[in-house]
């Protein structure tokens, strides 16, 4: 397992006990359209693998036969609120309220060392807030971490080689 996959599904987990959310899923525009969002339980997290930007100047190698690579890692999550309420100040704090329990949820998530790499403390980087539908309101809120990706160990293969040189080439003395 990589060690994006293992903070995906960190990021994954972590928001999936959060008590306040019932819908926790892959990120794949659920809520762009129209009819797919009516069939979701609200409010819902979708979490969205976004990129990871690998810094070959801060690879090194830690132990013989594995090779660490260090890149910046980033995860979206995409928190849906639906409401049929307008949207008056009490149905915001209810939104604002959602938003700061899924983030404090993963806001400085880590993990130390494991068998495939880790990740540092995850900080927010970015939040977008949207309003896709009449009803719905999304904050995309998107997290940075730094991420080292550890290979298994590979057995490495030598093989000597002798080859012998036979020249005939004419001397004239």
């Amino acid at each position: 397992m990589s060690a994006y996959r293992f903070l995906y599904d960190t990021v994954f987990d972590t928001v999936e006990a959060v008590t306040e959310v019932n819908t926790t899923l892959d990120f794949n525009g659920q809520y762009e359209e129209a009819e797919e969002y009516k069939l979701v339980q609200y409010p819902a997290v979708y979490v969205e693998g976004s990129k990871v930007v690998w810094d070959k100047n801060l690879n090194n190698f830690d132990d013989m036969g594995k090779e660490p690579q260090t890149g910046t890692a980033e995860i979206k999550l995409h928190i849906v609120y639906h409401t049929l309420e307008s949207f008056t100040r009490r149905t915001k704090d209810d939104f604002f309220t959602l938003i700061d329990s899924v983030t404090n949820s993963v806001q400085r998530l880590q993990c130390p060392p494991t068998s495939v790499g880790s990740f540092s403390t995850l900080l927010r980087i970015e939040e977008e807030y949207l309003t896709p539908e009449k009803q719905l309101r999304v904050a995309i809120i998107t997290f940075e971490t730094q991420l080292t990706d550890i290979f298994e160990e590979r057995e490495q293969v030598q093989e000597i080689i002798t080859a012998t040189l036979k020249l005939d080439i004419p001397i004239k003395i």
